[in-house]
């Protein structure tokens, strides 16, 4: 019987029954053939698949290594600091939004880290003493904060999307603040449209 060569990864032809293979939770590692090995790759399970930590809500809606790696996970409306360890824990510092399993969005600047999670809330964690705190468009001075589904980080300013808008707005420099005048906005020049 000859022996079927497996050579990579996932990859599928025009055509179906010329070739089509799929490698599913596995990862491929190239073998030396300088020893006359009867294949060209071993492959072996993805690793990863030991529970480390059981959070309280079971639906994980994010997790984020912070800058000063601390890791952070939403999962229900609960957020956690998780320390690693043996074995590893978790720590409650705060509560989202409710009633919802979408995922979150997180993104730090080294000092505060945002989440926000599509509604028109949005929370902040301080990164040296994990001080929770929300952010409510009601709430914002100026009403500047709308909520956000995404939340980004470039040249020291959070850029959030407006949620159901082309718009996008950012913070202050290195602040988890908001221009009062709400100054800081500008529109996509295209998106697509929902129906």
């Amino acid at each position: 019987m000859a022996r079927i060569q497996l050579s990579g990864g996932t990859y599928q032809a025009r055509s179906v029954v010329a070739s089509a293979q799929r490698a599913l939770n596995l990862f491929a590692e190239p073998m030396a053939q300088v020893q006359g090995e009867p294949a060209q790759f071993a492959y072996y399970p993805t690793p990863g698949l030991t529970t480390l930590l059981t959070l309280p809500q079971n639906i994980v809606r994010g997790i984020r290594q912070a800058s000063n790696y601390n890791i952070y996970a939403v999962a229900g409306s609960g957020v956690y600091r998780i320390t690693p360890g043996s074995p590893w824990s978790s720590t409650h510092i705060g509560d989202i939004t409710g009633g919802r399993t979408t995922p979150v969005s997180m993104m730090d600047n080294g000092t505060t880290m945002f989440i926000v999670d599509g509604t028109t809330s949005g929370w902040t964690v301080d990164l040296a003493t994990d001080a929770f705190a929300q952010i409510d468009s009601t709430a914002d001075p100026g009403g500047m904060f709308a909520g956000a589904d995404a939340v980004g980080y470039l040249d020291t300013f959070f850029i959030f999307n407006k949620p159901g808008t082309p718009q996008f707005y950012w913070s202050l420099s290195n602040a988890a603040t908001f221009d009062p005048l709400a100054l800081d906005i500008a529109n996509k020049r295209r998106h697509p449209t929902t129906s």
